[in-house]
């Protein structure tokens, strides 16, 4: 009876953590398998100090970068996204430049600065995780 209870609280663990998992990896899963890759203009660049309010130090910046940017789809579509980036890559970026960027065929919408460079990174974090899930479910 103590191996049935064991094996079910077990179960109920792999199946959390395995919904966690592709919870998390729902937006990175279509645009590693179905993205396409294209070139896209900046279009605008900015900071913005967030939290004012709440800083401790009149001296304390939260400072956020991003910057917007249009490209064309294989549909023809022109679409505008925004990217957060980090302060050394915001130094780099002009309006006008181009920067590559991925976005999801099944939708748009979905894109991103192209983040090829991470996913060597990205694909050996997750597959500890997957790992858990499966022995969880399997055990």
């Amino acid at each position: 009876m103590k191996t049935r209870i064991a094996g079910f609280i077990i179960l109920i663990i792999g199946v959390v953590l395995s919904v966690l998992l592709l919870k998390s990896m729902w937006h990175d899963f279509p645009a590693w398998i179905f993205g396409r890759r294209v070139p896209a203009v900046i279009e605008e660049v900015w900071w913005e100090d967030f939290d004012i309010q709440n800083r401790y130090r009149k001296d304390e910046l939260n400072i956020k970068y991003f910057f917007s940017y249009t490209f064309t789809t294989s549909d023809g579509e022109v679409v505008l996204g925004k990217s957060k980036v980090t302060e050394d890559e915001f130094m780099g970026y002009r309006p006008g430049s181009e920067v590559m960027i991925k976005y999801s065929r099944i939708n748009p919408e979905d894109n991103r600065l192209d983040d090829s460079r991470y996913v060597p990174f990205l694909v050996f974090t997750y597959i500890p995780f997957i790992l858990i899930c499966l022995f969880t479910l399997l055990a």
